[in-house]
């Protein structure tokens, strides 16, 4: 239990090659201090208006966006400047047939592409001796309530299944969800 993988980014070595990268890319810097997300179109084109290095990383790898201690320090500028970013899939690569979760697995792949060309990023992963907790069930069973707030009134409330809900990372799925605090 005390060892777990860490992730580190290393700027300026090569990147191994990838499978599939964009077609066409641009990136200048924000023309504005507004991050309106990234998204793609259904022709495959994906766009990123205002986005950070550190939020390009957070997408293509499945990150969390809080960072971590896990993960190795970054130089600032990949979570202060912007960038406007444009980018074509190659033809075909995207297509209205697709489930969503290939059409992700496809962007992301080519935004890591994109970051090892563009930017110089590579990932390798490492195992790191630690300290972690382990959360346990006491020997009378879990406490857990419904919550006395209806996800309607909730303060947090923006929409989807945001407010009630947890969620185990980035390979959760909607059963693994629960409307339960505690």
């Amino acid at each position: 239990m005390f060892c777990k993988a860490i992730l580190y980014f290393v700027l300026g070595l090569p990147a191994a090659a990838q499978s599939q990268s964009f077609a066409k890319i641009t990136v200048k810097p924000a023309r504005s201090a507004d991050t309106q997300g990234a998204h793609v179109r259904p022709d495959g084109e994906w766009i990123a208006m205002g986005i950070t290095v550190g939020r390009l990383m957070n997408l293509a790898y499945d990150l969390p966006a809080n960072g971590s201690s896990r993960f190795s320090t970054l130089p600032l500028w990949t979570m202060t400047d912007r960038y406007d970013i444009e980018a074509i899939a190659p033809e075909n690569t995207i297509h209205a047939g697709l489930q969503d979760s290939e059409v992700r697995s496809r962007i992301q792949q080519m935004v890591r592409n994109l970051l090892a060309d563009r930017f110089g990023l590579v990932m390798r992963v490492e195992n790191k001796p630690m300290a972690v907790y382990a959360l346990t069930v006491a020997a009378g069973g879990p406490k857990l309530q419904i919550s006395a707030v209806a996800p309607q009134d909730c303060a947090f409330n923006t929409g989807g299944e945001v407010c009630h809900s947890f969620g185990g990372g980035h390979r959760s799925s909607p059963e693994c969800k629960s409307n339960r605090h505690g």
